[in-house]
């Protein structure tokens, strides 16, 4: 018997002052697991504080793993004044890697600090944003 992979996803909704999670749970065959894609969405950089590689060193190391899909997600608060270069700049990862990789901008947005007017206008140019 071969084994099966449970793949679990969960949503998260805020309505008023509940907080609901729902779960669906997928039993995945073998073959419906080879032709899911690799896909990393959540990863920092040395933009800021909290991550030790630069975006083009994560960006190598997923396409050595054969990740198909690699998203980059640093923090609002750490980016700052600096939103529209890290933007360009990944831009450019996403041009350079295109033959080999997927390269997704992203972008986390907490609210500590809160985050300000002018960062919805350049979300429009991100491909997601984590919350």
């Amino acid at each position: 018997m071969s084994e099966k992979v449970l793949l679990c996803h969960i949503i998260y909704k805020k309505l008023l002052q509940n907080t609901i999670f729902h779960v669906i749970i997928y039993i995945l065959s073998d073959e419906e697991v080879r032709e899911m894609p690799i896909i990393d969405l959540h990863n920092h950089t040395t933009f800021r504080y909290d991550g030790k590689n630069t975006p083009e060193a994560i960006i190598q190391n997923a396409i050595a793993h054969n990740v198909d899909v690699i998203g980059i997600t640093d923090h609002q608060f750490t980016i700052r004044q600096d939103l529209e270069y890290y933007i360009s700049y990944l831009k450019y990862c996403k041009k350079k890697y295109s033959g080999q990789i997927q390269v997704l901008l992203g972008l986390e947005i907490g609210t500590r600090p809160a985050p300000s007017d002018l960062l919805a206008s350049s979300c429009a140019q991100l491909d997601y944003v984590l919350f």
